[in-house]
């Protein structure tokens, strides 16, 4: 992705106005959010100063709060032309037995993205607005093939819910002037809730491999990270006292 710290063409320069006059245009401004713990600050960093992100740690750290900011920053500076979220929908591997079409299955899905681009751009319409718009698109790892990501901002969440083919078909699918968010904790894997025998979750090798890549910084969040609610750090302290998964 094109830095700000070069120069920009003038052709890049009038395609960047006019992907935010588009959003612009719908009064849509994205909230003005600082970092609250040191690895948030961390991960700020990091990412502003161009490096791909693998934000991975215990629950109510952000992680996903932090990636969608970093993704509405760039669409909203015109940086980038859409935001890109993948996931692997795990309970819909039995999809079949769930009311309603494929696509009412997935939104299911959509509406932890829904919620925080409400809080952040304060427009309870605002994840569907930008999804009219293209800006934003939801994928299931089901819809990877094939396809080849160009400048854009991905969000790969709940990494630990897919396993290393899934991870896989989606990091060889990113072209050109894009960025790359992964947010996951191996500690939550749904997987082992489904029970399928052949169904590991790749994250460990992915973390393995994210370690050797000089353009992929990792930032672990830990208990002390957590920022959701004192209830949510109590729990999680405790149950890591207690060595329970």
């Amino acid at each position: 992705m094109v830095s700000d710290r070069k120069k920009l063409s003038e052709e890049e320069k009038e395609k960047r106005n006019r992907r935010k006059a588009k959003l612009y245009k719908h009064n849509l401004k994205i909230a003005p959010t600082e970092p609250i713990t040191d690895n948030q600050s961390t991960a700020f960093h990091s990412y502003f100063q161009g490096k791909n992100v693998f934000l991975h740690g215990v629950a109510g750290t952000g992680k996903s709060f932090i990636a969608m900011y970093f993704a509405l920053s760039e669409i909203m500076s015109g940086r980038a032309e859409k935001i890109v979220i993948i996931r692997s929908t795990v309970q819909t591997r039995e999809m079949g037995f769930m009311p309603g079409s494929e696509e009412e299955k997935l939104a299911y899905y959509e509406t932890p993205y829904k919620q925080l681009c409400a809080q952040l751009l304060s427009r309870d319409t605002s994840y569907n607005l930008l999804k009219e718009k293209g800006a934003i698109e939801f994928c299931s790892t089901a819809f990877m093939r094939g396809v080849t990501i160009d400048n854009s901002v991905i969000i790969i969440d709940e990494v630990q819910n897919m396993n290393f083919h899934e991870i896989d078909s989606i990091l060889t699918r990113i072209g050109e002037n894009s960025r790359l968010i992964i947010c996951g904790d191996f500690r939550q894997s749904d997987l082992n809730v489904v029970g399928r025998k052949n169904d590991k979750s790749g994250i460990e090798k992915l973390i393995t491999i994210c370690e050797k890549m000089p353009s992929i910084d990792m930032i672990e969040f830990t208990a002390e990270d957590i920022v959701r609610s004192g209830f949510v750090k109590e729990y999680i302290l405790t149950k890591i006292d207690l060595d329970y998964d």
